[in-house]
């Protein structure tokens, strides 16, 4: 296949979910809102940071070719107040890369409703994907939202569709 023939059908078939039934994940216990072509999974995981235990609680939803996640932890407030909110985004940063064995390609300064975040644009082990995501931080509670695919769907509209429907 041609290089043409290869970006003519990454546009062409911008998504492999845009079919699904949509519907808004409402999570009381997180404070937050999100649209995903489907029911997500819930799990509490517990995961070991230089801040200490941290309990995660994440939802997400796995669809042929792409995956989908939502999630927050809530930091001890004394880090929060110890540590800039910059060092702690660039801390999770880091480790959401290393943690994928991926590489950071462009990173973005944003916020929501005037708190800071991150949007991050990485390719996954050794290009065989890419992960979009967003993360913020809100008083001491981190929240991440991210999906990862195959390179074919780089350009899905699924992506921003996702992304851009979080909502505190």
């Amino acid at each position: 296949m041609s290089l043409l023939e290869r970006i003519f059908n990454a546009f062409s078939n911008k998504t492999k979910v845009s079919g699904a039934h949509w519907q808004e994940l409402k999570s009381e216990q997180g404070k937050f809102s999100v649209l995903m072509p489907g029911i997500p999974n819930y799990k509490k995981h517990i995961v070991n940071t230089s801040s200490g235990m941290l309990d995660l609680h994440e939802y997400s939803l796995n669809k042929p070719d792409i995956a989908f996640s939502a999630s927050y932890c809530d930091y001890p407030i004394e880090v929060v107040k110890q540590t800039s909110k910059k060092v702690i985004l660039s801390n999770v940063r880091d480790g959401v890369i290393s943690g994928m064995h991926g590489r950071l390609l462009s990173e973005l300064i944003i916020e929501i409703n005037g708190h800071p975040g991150r949007q991050l644009h990485a390719e996954i082990s050794s290009g065989t994907g890419i992960m979009e995501g967003r993360i913020y931080i809100v008083e001491n509670r981190l929240y991440q939202i991210s999906v990862a695919t195959g390179k074919q769907n780089a350009f899905s509209t699924d992506i921003n569709r996702y992304l851009d429907s979080f909502k505190l």
